[in-house]
């Protein structure tokens, strides 16, 4: 099995649409949502608007080059991150499909991290 590497920025709000969450950062995303959605082959209904933005590289990097690109993407946008972590819930998460399981983070990668005002999901 090749390892397969995912990373993105969740948002998560009861009060901005997904339009108002694009308008504020200034960012196109990958994904979105709104209130009453179904999701995909699902029978859930999203009770929140949602945006993600993902690292935009090929899932077949290594994380590290995930980080990077997800972290220079939204680098020029601390603040406006910043403004939405205040009521809404901010998620930065990577996921890996490895056989074997191995993680860490380096201080100065966690330090960007918890700069934008996000939480770490592994």
């Amino acid at each position: 099995m090749h390892e397969r590497v995912i990373v993105r920025q969740k948002i998560i709000s009861q009060y901005c649409t997904r339009e108002q969450i694009g308008n504020l950062l200034g960012l196109n995303c990958d994904k979105r949502w709104k209130i009453a959605d179904r999701r995909a082959n699902t029978d859930i209904i999203e009770r929140c608007h949602g945006w993600i933005i993902n690292s935009g590289i090929p899932e077949d990097a290594a994380l590290e080059a995930h980080l990077e690109a997800l972290l220079g993407k939204l680098a020029n946008y601390s603040d406006q991150i910043m403004k939405l972590a205040e009521r809404d819930l901010l998620e930065f998460s990577c996921v890996i499909y490895t056989e074997v399981p191995a993680l860490n983070f380096n201080k100065v990668v966690l330090q960007r991290i918890t700069a934008l005002g996000t939480s770490a999901s592994t």
